[in-house]
């Protein structure tokens, strides 16, 4: 099967517009990855903390 690569005419317009959104969804998943980030290493704290506590109690 051979692909058609034809863009339709009013893909400039779309690519514009998906364009911007992409450049909103970076910002947002800028934003979500350091929030994503703060909460892995608090996480990641509470989980050591976690094991220490068990082997203080052992």
């Amino acid at each position: 099967m051979a692909k058609v690569n034809r863009k339709p005419k009013k893909d400039l317009k779309y690519d514009m517009q998906t364009r911007k959104i992409g450049q909103r969804e970076l910002e947002m998943t800028q934003e979500a990855l350091c929030l994503l980030r703060n909460h892995k290493y608090l996480v990641l704290d509470c989980y050591l903390r976690r094991k220490r506590g068990e082997k203080e109690l052992d």
